[in-house]
């Protein structure tokens, strides 16, 4: 099968124009040691079954025609290994993909950690990829509005953002093509991704700050019923075929603490939310209010329920263009679980 171990008290450097470095079906592992040492992957580095490791103490960078390639094996890429500051005593670390490197691991896992910011250029699996920036934000390096990360559970952990931008349809925002999302940002900075295709949220939580999820087809519960979906400051969402789905109290609404303003828009499906604490219903970058849009006027009967357990805010207008129900409730038992309504609410042919 052949193995591919390289141990260096220094820097690596896979070299451009060269014939990279292939193990057929055994593991390739790169290691550079020393607080100033970084791995810079600037050709294919290839394998089949055998498992790809890349780790650095400092920086590990890909410049735009390197890949890593493995049918089955796992791949691990790690910057700042050792933990420790550089030569120059600052955080050290960054895991930099040049716009056009790709990682492909076949049927294996992906898993991408750095101290500083993870830029991510192309990732796919069938499996599930993780990344971690440990102070930084993981970043799209891309110009291109194709997939940066493609899995099956994507798992995503930051400090400064995950993705970037106020608005939907941003260039900074991180693209996904996935099945079930985790994603958690501690400090500052938004969330904002946009799925390809249906994504079902599990651990969403950026407290006191944005979240922005834009999907391609569905936005749905990935946590089951009564477990928080999205914890954050402000959640704007947009999908082409329901966000949640089923009606009031029903396993299938999207759970959520948000402490601000929350707007949502759909094409078809349902819209079922459900918040713990006080909610707005109100404008942010891109959509203003609750919206069932039914372009192509089906008719169909799909509902609005937007659920506060505590009072309920309507600044912007809630529209259901589908002929369905809209139900609003603020569903706290004290004096203060009031509902407010300074916008419109319109239901077009539904209750």
């Amino acid at each position: 099968a052949g193995t591919v171990n390289v141990d260096a008290n220094g820097t690596i450097t896979v070299v451009d124009g060269e014939t990279g470095v292939s193990a057929l079906a055994g593991q390739v592992e790169l290691d550079a040691t020393g607080i100033n040492s970084n791995i810079a992957v600037n050709d294919s580095i290839v394998t089949t079954t055998g498992n790809i490791n890349v780790l650095a103490d400092n920086d590990v960078t890909f410049d735009a025609t390197s890949d890593i390639t493995s049918t089955s094996g796992n791949v691990v890429v790690t910057a700042d290994t050792d933990a420790a500051a550089d030569g120059g005593g600052s955080d050290q670390g960054a895991l930099t993909m040049a716009d056009g490197a790709v990682i492909n691991a076949g049927s294996g896992t992906v898993d991408m950690d750095a101290n500083e910011d993870v830029s991510v250029s192309i990732v796919t699996t069938s499996n599930t990829v993780d990344v971690t920036s440990a102070v930084g934000a993981i970043v799209d390096n891309t110009a291109a509005e194709a997939a940066n990360i493609t899995g099956s559970t994507l798992d995503l952990d930051a400090v400064t953002g995950i993705g970037s931008g106020a608005t939907l349809d941003g260039a900074g925002d991180l693209d996904i093509d996935g099945t079930l999302l985790s994603a958690v940002n501690t400090t500052s900075g938004n969330i904002n991704v946009n799925e390809v295709n249906s994504i079902a949220v599990d651990d969403i939580t950026n407290t006191g700050r944005p979240v922005i999820i834009d999907a391609g087809a569905a936005i749905t519960d990935g946590n089951g019923a009564d477990t928080i979906n999205i914890l954050a400051g402000s959640a704007e969402l947009r999908a082409i075929t329901g966000i949640g789905s089923g009606l009031a109290g029903d396993a299938g609404d999207i759970d959520s603490t948000v402490t601000g303003d929350l707007a949502a828009q759909t094409d078809s499906g349902n819209i079922n939310l459900h918040n713990v604490g006080g909610l707005t219903i109100g404008a942010l970058g891109t959509i203003a209010g609750v919206e069932i849009l039914d372009t192509a006027d089906n008719n169909n009967g799909e509902d609005i329920t937007v659920r506060a357990a505590s009072p309920l805010t309507i600044n912007s207008p809630v529209v259901n263009n589908a002929g369905g129900d809209i139900v609003l409730a603020a569903e706290g038992n004290t004096a203060a679980d009031d509902m407010t309504i300074n916008a419109n609410i319109t239901a077009s042919g539904g209750n």
